[in-house]
């Protein structure tokens, strides 16, 4: 969502494209993840200054907008909201309307699986249109008109765009836009009104307080008397990634690398569950102290894995596979935390006995399928890998102290030899000793990134043009993981 500048004529200024983006840090506190973004026009003839906030008490985001004229007076300029809404996170089969809602004129966006969106503002609407992506939506109108001259109710279904006037003139250049979201366009609308009714300044001091009082939980961890700000933006970044639909669940990330190549079918890139990334941000919040999360996060993974035991490469967060390879290190990554939260929480007895079907099952798997996985930790090779089987000998030894804790002698026994057995193979499959790389280096040898049981070490290496599969930093997990000296 963002706004379009014009004045009626010949001027047109595309706020995306057409100014210089600073982002203002929230000076109240740097623990609430407050986005705040200054554009000023890059022809200097306005700025927009815009601060978002999620509203703790409703599935609603509130942004509060000033717009300043910086060349001649606020009434030369008409100021237009243009969003692209991605339901479900497609923008390939949403349908748009231009509609009332009691009386509040509001512009929506839904599909056909039962999500919808409406957006609100505080500001009167002066003209709303709806369209399909091209040559008759409402940036083109703009560009080509200076104002909406095409005036769209529906538009159904397909890549949809939503555009509309406001009167920031009678707001005195200061407005809040408040985007709802629920499963009927209705109840859109009542949670964007409510949000909008309720006031920005009451859902920022909400929001902050609770994120304060979240933060105020971690480990003390202070320099000079106060916590040093990366800190506090550290930890904040990393609970972001946490659903609240979900218990426990944590997507890879908030944004949408690759978005652009992919049209208006952003589904797949990083608002998915890995259980590598998931392991890796909840240790890092284990390390700040987030005991609860860490906690939750056990149990999401209960609840996904799969009955032979593996978790999907990855996943949306109600477990559904999305990608349909296997990758061993995220099936031992999840036996690692959870020892390392029996440590650091510390889990009680009767909380590891509860995760041992866990332990037992992804252990298993491991020693089916291992060592080589269908996919390693940057999933687009094949074979034995550094990182992987580091992973896996761990894990097994792990689940073997797990099994011996439980009182099953057998399994541990088992786990242990098969973990010793592992850890001795990792040398034999991926050390080359010499070579063209090793003497041009001056060592005796290396790990190389990945090899297949039984395939000979790469020949004639080109040294100008290695192979993906020759080198790599994968190999550090050895040392990281204890089985290696550095």
């Amino acid at each position: 969502m963002g706004f379009i500048v014009t004045d009626g004529a010949a001027f047109f200024s595309e706020e995306e494209n057409d100014t210089q983006h600073v982002l203002a840090r929230n000076r109240d506190d740097d623990r609430a993840p407050i986005a705040a973004l200054v554009n000023t026009c890059n022809a200097g003839r306005y700025r927009i200054e815009k601060e978002t906030v999620a509203d703790p008490r409703s599935d609603a985001v509130m942004q509060r907008v000033r717009f300043v004229a910086l060349e001649g007076g606020a009434s030369l300029y008409r100021l237009f909201c243009v969003l692209e809404p991605h339901v479900g996170n497609r923008g390939d089969d949403d349908s748009a309307l231009a509609a009332s809602h009691k009386g509040y004129a509001m512009l929506f966006a839904f599909n056909a699986n039962g999500l919808a969106l409406a957006l609100a503002c505080s500001a009167p609407w002066l003209a709303r249109s709806v369209a399909f992506v091209g040559p008759h939506d409402g940036p083109h109108d703009l560009r080509a008109n200076g104002s909406l001259t095409k005036r769209y109710e529906r538009a159904s279904p397909g890549n949809v765009i939503l555009s509309g006037e406001i009167d920031h003139r009678a707001a005195g250049g200061e407005l809040v836009m408040s985007l709802g979201f629920a499963r009927t366009k209705d109840e859109a609308a009542h949670v964007a009104i409510g949000a909008l009714l309720r006031g920005y300044d009451s859902a920022r001091a909400a929001y902050i307080d609770e994120w304060k009082g979240w933060s105020a939980g971690l480990t003390d961890c202070t320099l000079d008397g106060q916590r040093p700000r990366l800190w506090n933006v550290s930890t904040t970044v990393l609970k972001t990634l946490e659903s609240k639909g979900a218990n426990g669940g944590r997507v890879a990330g908030l944004a949408t690398p690759w978005g652009a190549s992919k049209g208006p079918g952003i589904d797949g890139t990083y608002h998915l569950v890995w259980t590598r990334d998931l392991v890796e941000s909840i240790g890092g919040l284990l390390a700040a102290g987030a005991h609860h999360e860490a906690r939750r996060a056990l149990h999401y993974m209960r609840c996904t894995q799969e009955a032979d035991g593996h978790w999907p490469q990855n996943m949306r967060l109600d477990g559904e596979a999305f990608w349909d390879n296997d990758e061993l290190d995220e099936v031992a990554l999840p036996i690692l935390f959870l020892d390392l939260a029996r440590r650091e929480c510390p889990l009680t007895d009767d909380e590891v006995a509860m995760h041992w079907p866990l332990v037992r099952a992804a252990a298993g798997f491991i020693a089916r399928r291992g060592p080589s996985t269908t996919r390693d930790r940057w999933e687009d090779i094949a074979g034995v890998t550094p990182f992987t089987a580091a992973t896996e000998v761990v894990a097994l030894l792990v689940a073997a102290e797990i099994a011996e804790r439980m009182g099953h002698a057998v399994p541990a026994s088992y786990l242990r030899d098969l973990a010793d057995e592992g850890n001795d193979e990792i040398d034999t499959l991926l050390y080359r000793r010499g070579g063209r790389l090793a003497e041009h280096v001056g060592v005796e040898g290396y790990y190389v990134r990945t090899r297949k049981r039984g395939a000979p070490f790469e020949q004639d290496l080109d040294l100008a043009r290695l192979p993906k599969t020759e080198i790599s930093p994968d190999a550090l997990a050895l040392v990281r993981l204890g089985l290696r000296a550095p």
